[in-house]
C-alpha cells in the first residue's frame, strides 16, 4: 500500500512529460521582434506565413527604419519607400540576419529538423538545425508561440512577442 502513492506520483510525472511531446512550434504567426545579431539592436514586426513565406518591416536601428525583407519560398524582395530589389537569397551573404531568420523559420515547418529538449515549466525548448546552423527554439508552453530564437555560431538572439496566430 505505501507503494501506491509512489505509483500514482510517477505515473502522472511520466504522463505530464508525454503531453509536451506531440507539441509543435506554431509556424504561421504575426509578431514584434527584438534581436541582437553581432551586438547590434534590430526591431520591427515579423509575419511568417505558409509556402516559405516570410515578411521583416525594420524600425530600428534608425539607418535601417522602413526597410521590408520579403521572402517568397527563395526569391527575396527588398523594399524602401517606393524602391524595390529582386533577388534569390543566394546573393545574401550567409550571416545576414534575414536569411538566418528565413532558414530557421523554413525549417521548422519540417518536424524531422528539429526535437523538444526540454520542458521549464512555461517553456518548452527544442534544439534544430538548418541552413544557417544549430538553433535553440524556445516555444510557449500553451500556446505554442515561439518566445526566442538563438543561434549561437552565428550571435544570433531573436525574441518574439505580441504573437497573432495566422491561418
Amino acid at each position: 500500500m505505501k507503494k501506491l502513492p509512489l505509483l500514482i506520483f510517477c505515473l502522472i510525472l511520466f504522463l505530464s512529460g508525454c503531453a509536451y511531446a506531440d507539441k509543435k512550434p506554431v509556424d504561421k504567426f504575426k509578431a514584434d521582434f527584438s534581436a541582437n545579431c553581432n551586438d547590434v539592436v534590430l526591431k520591427g514586426k515579423i509575419y511568417s506565413g505558409s509556402n516559405g513565406i516570410m515578411t521583416l518591416s525594420l524600425k530600428s536601428p534608425e539607418a535601417l527604419s522602413g526597410y521590408i525583407y520579403e521572402y517568397k519560398n527563395d526569391k527575396l524582395s527588398i523594399s524602401y519607400d517606393n524602391m524595390n530589389i529582386k533577388s534569390e537569397t543566394a546573393y545574401l551573404p550567409e550571416s545576414d540576419f534575414s536569411k538566418i531568420l528565413f532558414n530557421v523559420l523554413k525549417s521548422i515547418k519540417n518536424e524531422d529538423n528539429y526535437r523538444l529538449n526540454d520542458n521549464y515549466n512555461s517553456i518548452l525548448e527544442y534544439k534544430g538545425r538548418c541552413i544557417s546552423g544549430k538553433f535553440i527554439l524556445k516555444t510557449d508552453v500553451k500556446s505554442g508561440f515561439i518566445k526566442e530564437i538563438s543561434l549561437k555560431e552565428n550571435k544570433l538572439t531573436v525574441k518574439l512577442n505580441n504573437h497573432r496566430q495566422i491561418k
